[in-house]
């Protein structure tokens, strides 16, 4: 019931899934070669009954190994992601103060330039950590699709944690280019005062 325990207990199912993937991998092997013998395709049912076999502990090793292994960095992930959300609602509160700061003209346009710029750059972090999480879990997803036989739900979540990807850059480049513009246009009224001063 706890989360610990529910995290190892994904990582055992994992492993258990692809032991069954394999399994399965080698029936419809032995299956194959049980329809070439009744066909009299002998030495092709000979070989396919051969192929069914050998190497089976290893593959179920290397299998099960791989699937818990990526179990493992999903639950790690998890953990990063919950943290995640929760720094990036406090990050853009932060940043929402800066930029009415930012945008408050009875402040000097230092004090104005200064807080677009920590805001510019709070978000760029939250954009690093977004993408770095985003990135880790379309790469996980994209070896456990290599790994097994992926099902038509399993492609589905790779594309859709590949746009959550690119709407989370999407994202973040909205907020950069306000932000931007906001420390471009405090530079240009400081400049402006400079010259009619």
């Amino acid at each position: 019931k706890t989360e610990k325990g529910a995290e190892k207990l994904k990582v055992v199912f994992a492993g258990i899934g692809s032991a069954v993937s394999v399994i399965t991998d080698r029936i419809s092997k032995f299956g194959g070669a049980v329809i070439k013998f009744f066909k009299g395709d002998f030495k092709g049912a000979g070989k396919d009954l051969k192929d069914t076999f050998s190497g089976i502990t290893k593959e179920i090793k290397e299998e099960v190994t791989l699937m818990m292994e990526l179990e493992k960095q999903s639950n790690r992930l998890r953990d990063s992601e919950r943290q995640l959300n929760v720094e990036t609602a406090q990050r853009r509160s932060e940043i929402e103060k800066l930029k009415m700061i930012a945008e408050d003209v009875t402040k000097s346009e230092e004090e104005r330039l200064e807080s677009a710029e920590k805001a510019f750059n709070i978000e760029q972090k939250l954009l690093d950590k977004r993408v770095e999480n985003a990135q880790k879990a379309v790469e996980i997803a994209r070896q456990q699709v290599e790994a097994s036989n992926s099902s038509e739900e399993d492609l589905d979540n790779l594309a859709q944690l590949e746009i959550n990807l690119a709407n989370i850059r999407q994202e973040s480049f909205t907020k950069q280019i306000e932000l931007n513009n906001k420390i471009n246009a405090i530079n240009a009224e400081t400049e402006r005062k400079e010259q009619e001063a």
